[in-house]
């Protein structure tokens, strides 16, 4: 099953795939019930002085991204239960749609930053100014990518985020049998 949300400049497919499992009680315990994956890009524009310096701007941007997300099931599975997967979902969605919100905060701080502008007579200090750069945002992206998931524990306490991204925890109560 798929669904899409639109972000930023992209449309974010929502990719669904089923995860049986033996109880719900493993539920819980599932190392991976979503992801939201994140590509950025990198884009040099600029230009050339009277005297030959080349001036630039390296900037980010997103080239794409994609939600995945479980699709759990489990034999003799409860009314109650279906209706405390329906609150996980939406939970889960909401952390991962935080993870594209973390994101797009981290590539506008990023090319907000004034050490992106470079300068320089050659070519190849073009490529390896432009990659140092690139190299340096990518490291705070990720960065912020593992604050939040440290600050929510990866959804778990979604309550502990700051809004907007504040939400509901990503945690199912399991019928007693």
């Amino acid at each position: 099953m798929q669904a899409a949300i639109s972000f930023d400049t992209l449309t974010v497919p929502i990719v669904w795939t089923p995860l049986p499992m033996g109880t719900c009680m493993g539920l819980n315990r599932t190392s991976k019930p979503a992801d939201a994956e994140i590509q950025t890009a990198v884009s040099v524009a600029g230009g050339y002085s009277d005297d030959g310096q080349y001036f630039g701007r390296v900037t980010l941007g997103f080239a794409s991204a994609k939600i995945e997300m479980s699709i759990f099931s489990w034999p003799r599975m409860t009314a109650n239960e279906r209706r405390q997967l329906q609150s996980v979902y939406r939970a889960t969605l909401w952390h991962e749609i935080g993870h594209l919100v973390t994101a797009q905060a981290s590539v506008a701080a990023e090319n907000a930053r004034p050490e992106n502008m470079v300068t320089t007579s050659s070519r190849v200090d073009i490529v390896a100014q432009t990659r140092e750069r690139a190299n340096a945002a990518f490291a705070r992206i990720n960065a912020d990518q593992n604050r939040y998931d440290d600050l929510t524990g990866h959804g778990i306490e979604q309550d502990q985020a700051p809004p907007p991204l504040a939400g509901a925890d990503t945690v199912a109560r399991c019928d007693a049998r």
